[in-house]
Protein backbone atom coordinates (compact mmCIF):
# COMPACT_ATOMS: atom_id res chain seq x y z
CA UNK A 1 0.00 0.00 0.00
CA UNK A 2 1.06 3.42 -0.72
CA UNK A 3 2.38 5.50 2.14
CA UNK A 4 -0.31 8.00 3.90
CA UNK A 5 -0.01 11.68 2.71
CA UNK A 6 0.20 13.70 5.97
CA UNK A 7 -2.24 15.56 7.53
CA UNK A 8 -2.72 18.88 6.24
CA UNK A 9 -3.51 21.34 9.05
CA UNK A 10 -6.71 23.69 8.86
CA UNK A 11 -6.10 27.39 7.37
CA UNK A 12 -6.09 29.78 10.42
CA UNK A 13 -9.12 32.24 9.47
CA UNK A 14 -8.45 35.48 8.09
CA UNK A 15 -7.31 38.92 10.44
CA UNK A 16 -10.22 40.63 11.23
CA UNK A 17 -10.09 43.80 8.29
CA UNK A 18 -8.17 46.91 9.27
CA UNK A 19 -10.11 50.06 10.06
CA UNK A 20 -10.27 52.81 7.35
CA UNK A 21 -7.22 55.78 7.98
CA UNK A 22 -8.88 58.37 9.73
CA UNK A 23 -8.72 61.37 8.00
CA UNK A 24 -6.63 64.34 8.66
CA UNK A 25 -7.36 66.30 11.66
CA UNK A 26 -8.01 70.15 11.48
CA UNK A 27 -6.33 72.05 14.44
CA UNK A 28 -9.11 71.64 17.17
CA UNK A 29 -12.43 69.93 17.09
CA UNK A 30 -15.07 71.30 14.64
CA UNK A 31 -18.25 71.96 16.71
CA UNK A 32 -21.57 70.97 14.58
CA UNK A 33 -23.18 74.73 13.08
CA UNK A 34 -25.56 74.79 15.77
CA UNK A 35 -23.21 74.08 18.67
CA UNK A 36 -20.61 76.64 17.51
CA UNK A 37 -23.38 79.48 16.74
CA UNK A 38 -24.72 78.18 20.40
CA UNK A 39 -21.45 79.00 22.03
CA UNK A 40 -20.95 82.34 20.37
CA UNK A 41 -22.28 85.38 22.81
CA UNK A 42 -23.34 86.98 19.56
CA UNK A 43 -23.14 85.48 16.26
CA UNK A 44 -24.66 88.21 14.40
CA UNK A 45 -21.93 90.31 15.18
CA UNK A 46 -18.25 88.57 14.61
CA UNK A 47 -15.05 90.06 14.07
CA UNK A 48 -13.03 88.03 12.07
CA UNK A 49 -9.74 89.10 10.80
CA UNK A 50 -8.49 88.77 7.16
CA UNK A 51 -4.89 89.08 6.51
CA UNK A 52 -3.99 90.81 3.12
CA UNK A 53 -0.77 90.45 1.04
CA UNK A 54 1.96 92.59 0.37
CA UNK A 55 1.12 92.18 -3.74
CA UNK A 56 1.61 95.37 -5.56
CA UNK A 57 0.52 93.50 -9.16
CA UNK A 58 -2.41 95.25 -9.13
CA UNK A 59 -2.18 98.36 -7.11
CA UNK A 60 -5.65 99.82 -6.93
CA UNK A 61 -6.31 96.53 -4.47
CA UNK A 62 -4.64 97.80 -2.05
CA UNK A 63 -2.64 94.68 -0.94
CA UNK A 64 -0.65 95.63 0.89
CA UNK A 65 0.05 93.22 3.98
CA UNK A 66 -2.64 95.00 6.49
CA UNK A 67 -4.77 93.32 8.50
CA UNK A 68 -8.23 93.84 8.16
CA UNK A 69 -11.56 93.41 10.62
CA UNK A 70 -14.58 92.75 9.61
CA UNK A 71 -17.84 92.13 11.18
CA UNK A 72 -19.71 89.36 9.86
CA UNK A 73 -23.30 86.90 11.22
CA UNK A 74 -21.72 83.49 11.75
CA UNK A 75 -25.26 82.11 11.73
CA UNK A 76 -26.29 83.22 8.28
CA UNK A 77 -23.05 84.23 6.88
CA UNK A 78 -20.74 82.33 4.06
CA UNK A 79 -16.98 83.06 2.81
CA UNK A 80 -18.41 85.06 0.29
CA UNK A 81 -19.53 87.10 2.93
CA UNK A 82 -16.47 88.06 3.96
CA UNK A 83 -15.21 88.22 0.63
CA UNK A 84 -17.57 90.90 0.34
CA UNK A 85 -16.89 92.30 3.61
CA UNK A 86 -13.52 93.27 1.85
CA UNK A 87 -14.00 94.70 -1.20
CA UNK A 88 -14.53 98.76 0.24
CA UNK A 89 -11.28 98.25 1.93
CA UNK A 90 -9.48 96.45 -1.36
CA UNK A 91 -10.08 99.35 -3.37
CA UNK A 92 -12.93 97.33 -4.54
CA UNK A 93 -11.23 94.14 -5.61
CA UNK A 94 -13.69 91.65 -7.26
CA UNK A 95 -14.55 88.50 -5.07
CA UNK A 96 -14.21 86.15 -8.21
CA UNK A 97 -10.18 87.47 -7.62
CA UNK A 98 -9.93 86.45 -4.08
CA UNK A 99 -9.24 83.20 -2.32
CA UNK A 100 -9.23 83.06 1.57
CA UNK A 101 -7.27 80.27 3.18
CA UNK A 102 -7.58 79.54 6.93
CA UNK A 103 -5.02 77.53 8.72
CA UNK A 104 -5.96 73.70 8.74
CA UNK A 105 -8.72 74.02 6.42
CA UNK A 106 -6.87 74.97 3.34
CA UNK A 107 -8.45 77.44 0.56
CA UNK A 108 -12.67 77.99 1.62
CA UNK A 109 -15.27 77.57 -0.84
CA UNK A 110 -17.70 80.93 -1.14
CA UNK A 111 -20.50 78.47 -0.43
CA UNK A 112 -19.17 76.85 2.77
CA UNK A 113 -20.75 78.42 5.37
CA UNK A 114 -19.15 80.19 8.34
CA UNK A 115 -20.52 78.20 11.11
CA UNK A 116 -19.58 74.81 9.30
CA UNK A 117 -15.89 75.89 9.52
CA UNK A 118 -16.27 77.33 13.00
CA UNK A 119 -15.30 81.03 12.23
CA UNK A 120 -15.46 83.15 15.51
CA UNK A 121 -14.20 85.77 16.56
CA UNK A 122 -9.88 86.41 16.50
CA UNK A 123 -10.65 83.75 13.63
CA UNK A 124 -7.33 84.97 11.21
CA UNK A 125 -7.98 84.07 7.36
CA UNK A 126 -5.28 84.87 4.39
CA UNK A 127 -6.23 86.33 1.58
CA UNK A 128 -4.87 85.27 -1.74
CA UNK A 129 -5.58 87.06 -4.72
CA UNK A 130 -6.13 84.65 -7.80
CA UNK A 131 -3.44 84.65 -11.12
CA UNK A 132 -4.40 84.52 -14.27
CA UNK A 133 -2.66 81.59 -16.22
CA UNK A 134 -2.57 78.47 -13.57
CA UNK A 135 0.40 76.74 -13.19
Amino acid sequence: PPPAAPAVPPRPPPPPAAAPPALPARTGLIMAPDAFIASLSDPTNVEVTVQTPADSTNASWNLDGRALSVRVDVATGTVRTIKEACRSDLGGMPTNKMQLRMAGAGFLKDKDGLAALNIGPGTTIDLVPKKRGGR
